[in-house]
């Protein structure tokens, strides 16, 4: 080991004095020190406690020996009291944490020892004797570091003494090469063979760049190097060399020219110190350095740092961005600038307290506090800051890193508005854990509904909730939704309540992950108590007549498909009997509506005791009747026999003498009949015989029934007639036209039109929708006479609206189920509103319930493609179809129309009374506008406005018109808008 007076040499004693106050602040040590083992003095941290620090470490030199590499406790074994009795000049020094670390250079050799010191007793963490022992390592650089110097200016001064030298340098650790004037090797250390993995043979003869240099090796760095050995000039520099492994190393080579003292011999002595791992940890401190300020420059959160009196020494872009400073505007101001004055005020008085040390940290110091900040433009904001002390270059600087909380405070608001939006909302939140399946959240809502306390649901699972419902079956119920097959699960279950009664209830359940948080269920559910009795009188509105609860045309078109199929099976007849009472009008208007449903209702019992069990009996609607009954003959005069008795006793159970009528005439009627054995004429077409074959009764006289025949055929040949003609009808412009009939307000004020086709035959003249709309369907004529329609319907709305001031009215058009089955329809529509220029917004498409039914996705599909481009949809006839509930939700419907039969019984039938309001009810409670079509009378008006509904069509306001006359009537009413 070399002179230890000269290893604490003033370069290294500068050195280890900024390790160790760095040191001390970063590991909370009160003092820190360096003693070299053979030095006078010791390097102590702080400064000014050299004196008292020095003379205990030199009177305790003899506990420094357990000093390790790895630190010590040496607590135990010095005395925490006496001491100042020993040393006089230590005031009241009594360390009670004491620890040691030994300083050894490259080759194992002690040099001193690393102390670390503290008042009170503590336990050094693993990660404080870590950094603990790197102090160390970089205290012995520094010092070896030293003795390489001391060395390196003994060859400049002291060349004579070569071989004295050689023998140091063959025992460092640094690698030593000597040359002759040519550059050649002519010895070399064992630190060199060592650095370079070559050995003394292998250099001898050599030179040391053939051997050493690679690709890696600088040209520009050899190139000067050739230089300097040519004029023979001492150099110091930083080169890449090459291991005898190939593998690239730093050192640091200080080169000097060497002469024998008579200058015989000539040549150079290179010192190489393996600088690698300093390279290295420069890199990686240049790259954290660089690494620091790219994070303080795009950190989310503002950094300023202030010396003790609170003047502004730094501030990262995030500070200018909050406060709106550039940074030249802020460095040297004093940092209540960013202060609002109520608080700046006091500002400069803490800061004097805190600098002072009268007071051991102000309120923010080392914790996270809200306050308020204050912006350029004046503005206060609140902000969460934190501070901490720091020393640099022996200067208190205090570092504040500042979060803008605008956006949390605004986000905690938003969550208490949310959570009471939640609480006040009807529908039911949910949210449970989808691991323990624990509900976690509920809102006001779930309490109300299930009848629990909150604190008794957060203990409760979904299952819990649900009567006979395992945990099991709930975890295949939820698979799809887990596995991500499906984006959510919408379902209808029961939910039971702590009182034990059943709560029917519509449940959209999500699956959500979010990063970082467990998967978690939410689930809304809703109570639909309500709306599943509303489901049940609409449904049997679908299959049942409200007047005399018998099937409806939709159930017994069901029930006339099933017997037909029995009937094919068997190969016995079955019979079609379509009923209409005669003159059944004159009982309306003599005696009035109610007496005429009262006697409606005793004509169905009478048929229902005539037909029995096994026969079908419906009401199609007004004064007609269906049955539907199965012979058991194979035969067909048999079979018509058998259907002819039940004629007769209908017929006689009709004329009977009734107490509802009075002294009026009985009413008789007239019964069409068509027989079958097979499905080869479809259900519509066996309906649609009987209904000849019953106005070929009435024909006959009334109070008969007519058996569907060959005469009757010919009809059929004049329906093809009529079929031809239509196809020529629909060819010309005029023939076939809409007529419209007027949409009315609470105040009887036109709110647009109802487009109903006309048919100007020719022949036969004007003729109804009854008359040909039926062929239309049957002889696939439909779509094109409803598209017909359409076009002509839109053409006028778009030239009246040009023509008056008619902005907000709409145009409504039938459409028919054929129309809204082709693919094509939704740009069908989109067509004629660009050709005819009536915006989307002034059609409305009127729909039937048996129009969407029969294939109701596709319906919807299609329904939602036109509502986009702004149409609008209406449910015709409502009641008196499918009526679903559960479809109804899901139309894209704006309109429901109340269908003229609940019109005419809302005076005079209860049931007929509580139906129309119970429609009104739900329209209301589905946002849906009602029209009530077929309003007749006053009476009916008054009543319907009473209950609530908005819009209104019918004969008390006008008869379809020809467009001509709707014209005539709009300029009638002064809406003719005036030019320019």
């Amino acid at each position: 080991m070399c002179d230890q007076v000269s290893v604490m040499n003033a370069n290294v004693r500068q050195a280890i004095s900024d390790l160790l106050d760095l040191s001390a602040s970063a590991g909370g040590y009160r003092w820190m020190a360096v003693l070299a083992d053979l030095s006078p003095d010791a390097v102590v941290h702080p400064p000014e406690d050299h004196g008292r620090i020095s003379p205990y470490l030199n009177a305790r030199k003899e506990f420094l020996n357990h000093a390790a590499d790895e630190p010590v406790d040496l607590g135990t074994l010095i005395p925490a009291t006496g001491l100042h009795a020993d040393q006089p000049g230590t005031d009241s020094f009594q360390p009670g944490f004491f620890t040691a670390i030994g300083l050894f250079d490259k080759a194992g050799n002690r040099q001193g020892s690393l102390i670390a010191l503290d008042s009170s007793p503590k336990e050094l963490s693993e990660r404080q004797k870590t950094a603990i022992a790197r102090i160390a390592r970089l205290a012995e650089t520094h010092i070896e570091a030293g003795a390489i110097e001391d060395l390196n200016q003994q060859l400049l001064s002291q060349s004579s003494q070569v071989a004295f030298l050689s023998e140091i340098a063959r025992q460092i650790s640094n690698g030593v090469v000597v040359t002759d004037e040519n550059g050649l090797v002519t010895w070399v250390n064992r630190g060199f063979e060592k650095i370079s993995g070559y050995l003394f043979d292998e250099m001898v003869g050599k030179k040391p760049g053939t051997v050493l240099q690679g690709e890696l090796t600088d040209p520009e760095t050899i190139a000067w190097m050739g230089k300097c050995l040519a004029e023979r000039k001492p150099f110091t520099v930083d080169l890449i060399n090459y291991h005898r492994n190939r593998t690239a190393y730093w050192v640091r080579i200080q080169c000097q020219p060497l002469e024998s003292g008579n200058g015989a011999q000539r040549g150079f002595i290179a010192i190489q110190t393996d600088i690698n791992a300093e390279k290295h940890n420069q890199e990686r401190f240049e790259h954290s350095l660089r690494l620091n300020r790219a994070i303080l420059e795009t950190l989310y959160d503002a950094v300023i740092t202030t010396d003790i009196r609170g003047k502004i020494r730094t501030a990262n872009p995030a500070l200018e961005t909050m406060f709106g400073y550039p940074e030249k505007d802020l460095i040297g101001k004093p940092i209540s600038k960013l202060m609002p004055p109520d608080v700046a005020s006091h500002h400069s008085g803490y800061m004097k307290t805190y600098a002072a040390g009268q007071s051991k940290s102000i309120e923010i110091m080392g914790n996270a506090r809200a306050v308020q900040g204050l912006r350029k433009d004046g503005s206060r904001f609140p902000l969460r800051i934190a501070v901490t002390e720091t020393t640099v270059n022996h200067e208190r600087l205090l570092i504040a890193a500042i979060h803008d909380i605008s956006a949390s405070e605004e986000a905690k608001a938003d969550l208490q508005r949310f959570r009471k939006t939640l609480d006040s909302t009807l529908d039911c939140v949910f949210m449970f854990e989808a691991d323990s399946l624990k509900f976690f959240y509920l809102n006001r809502g779930a309490v109300n509904q299930l009848g629990y306390t909150r604190k008794e649901l957060l203990n409760m699972h979904p299952y819990d909730i649900k009567p006979h419902f395992p945990e099991k079956t709930f975890r295949k119920m939820v698979a799809p939704l887990v596995n991500g097959k499906v984006p959510r699960l919408n379902f209808q279950t029961v939910h039971r309540h702590k009182d034990g009664h059943d709560i029917p209830v519509d449940v959209s359940l999500q699956y959500i992950r979010l990063k970082n948080e467990p998967p978690r269920f939410i689930a809304i559910v809703r109570d639909v108590s309500e709306q599943q009795r509303h489901q049940k009188e609409i449904e049997h509105l679908a299959y049942f007549d409200p007047l005399t609860n018998l099937p409806n045309r939709r159930l017994i078109r069901q029930r006339l498909k099933e017997s037909m199929e029995t009937s094919s099976e068997s190969g016995c007849f079955g019979a079609v009997l379509l009923s209409d009472l005669d003159d059944f009008k004159n009982i309306n208007d003599t005696l009035g509506h109610r007496h005429g449903d009262d006697f409606l209702v005793e004509i169905s019992s009478r048929f229902s005791a005539v037909l029995g069990q096994d026969k079908s009996l419906s009401r199609l609607g007004g004064d007609e009747f269906l049955i539907v009954l199965n012979t058991d003959q194979q035969d067909r005069s048999a079979a018509i026999q058998q259907v002819t008795d039940v004629g007769r006793q209908l017929l006689a159970a009709s004329v009977q003498a009734t107490e509802t009528l009075g002294s009026a005439r009985p009413v008789s009627t007239s019964i069409g009949i068509v027989l079958f054995d097979d499905t080869s004429v479809s259900a519509s077409e066996l309906m649609r015989r009987a209904d000849i074959a019953m106005y070929d009764a009435k024909r006959k006289g009334k109070n008969s029934f007519s058996i569907f025949d060959n005469a009757m055929q010919q009809s059929l040949l004049d329906e093809h007639t009529l079929t031809a003609d239509l196809n020529i009808a629909l060819g010309r412009t005029h023939e076939i036209e809409p007529w419209f009939q007027p949409k009315v307000d609470q105040l009887g004020r036109f709110t647009g039109f109802e487009a109903l086709v006309r048919w100007n035959h020719p022949e036969r003249g004007l003729m109804n929708p009854g008359d040909f709309i039926d062929l239309a369907e049957r002889k696939n004529l439909i779509i094109p006479l409803s598209d017909h329609v359409l076009r002509h319907a839109c053409q006028q709305m778009s030239d009246w609206r040009r023509q008056f001031d008619i902005d907000s009215w709409t145009v409504s058009v039938n459409i028919s189920q054929s129309q809204l089955a082709m693919r094509d329809f939704p740009e069908k529509v989109e067509k004629v509103l660009a050709a005819t220029g009536l915006p989307a917004r002034a059609l409305l498409l009127e729909i039937t319930e048996t129009v969407v039914a029969e294939n109701i996705y596709h319906s919807i599909r299609q329904m939602e493609l036109i509502r986009a481009l702004g149409v609008q949809f209406s449910l015709d006839d409502f009641g008196t179809g499918y009526s679903s509930l559960s479809y109804l939700r899901q139309l894209p419907i704006d309109e429901l129309k109340i269908d003229k039969t609940f019109v005419d019984s809302l005076l005079h039938d209860e049931e007929g009374y509580a139906i129309v309001r119970a429609i009104l009810s739900l329209a209301h409670s589905l946002k849906l506008s009602v029209v009530a079509e077929g309003i007749e009378e006053q009476p009916q008006w008054q009543e319907l406005k009473t209950l609530g509904c908005e819009g209104f069509q019918g004969y008390l306001f006008s008869r379809p018109c020809p467009a001509s006359q709707i014209t005539e009537e709009l300029g009638k009413q002064g809406l003719t808008i005036t030019p320019g």
